[in-house]
């Protein structure tokens, strides 16, 4: 059942919505989300497991669908968040913005898998609050276009650092020193 549209809602209004359906908060305003298709789940699943054995053994750790609350100042509570992503794949490099259940704050790199539903906010609105909440490297992976797009954070603002096609075997992470994914195994 679709919640009301007309209130402001925070992270703890979000955690008393009983519904099997998956929801995110752009800015106060729920929006729910489609279930991923069977692509999209075998693209997150290839860029998973490149990723989870890049980083064994290293500091740094890779979630798929992890909640990341995104906060307007410094100074605010997990409670009063207003913007709750859940992007496909997350990179956290800093553990001390760890919880049990979210990431509070930026992580280091976002991938984000455009479905015919979310492509507009992930290319969009995503992108704009991701530059403005400091997340180092985003990238948008289009199963249509069969191709990745790297923007990566610098003096405040996202420069496009590269295009991959489903044919490049070495795609760099720039923000993981040394990582490269296959493409050709996941697109």
């Amino acid at each position: 059942m679709p919640l009301p549209q007309e209130k402001h809602y925070t992270y703890a209004d979000y955690l008393t919505w009983e519904s099997d359906e998956k929801y995110e908060l752009f800015d106060g305003m729920p929006v729910m989300q489609a279930r991923p298709s069977i692509q999209h789940q075998n693209i997150e699943g290839a860029l998973l497991q490149q990723l989870r054995n890049f980083l064994d053994g290293k500091p740094c750790k890779v979630f798929a669908e992890i909640e990341v609350l995104l906060p307007d100042h410094a100074h605010q509570s997990a409670d009063d968040v207003s913007t709750v992503y859940v992007p496909d794949i997350a990179v956290i490099c800093e553990p001390e913005k760890l919880t049990e259940q979210y990431c509070f704050g930026a992580p280091t790199v976002i991938m984000e898998i455009l479905s015919p539903s979310t492509a507009k906010a992930d290319r969009l609105i995503k992108l704009n609050r991701y530059q403005q909440a400091g997340v180092s490297e985003y990238w948008i992976v289009s199963p249509q276009e069969r191709n990745v797009t790297v923007f990566k954070l610098s003096d405040g603002a996202y420069h496009t650092v590269a295009v991959y096609t489903h044919e490049d075997a070495e795609a760099r992470v720039l923000s993981l020193d040394a990582c490269m994914l296959d493409l050709s195994k996941v697109l």
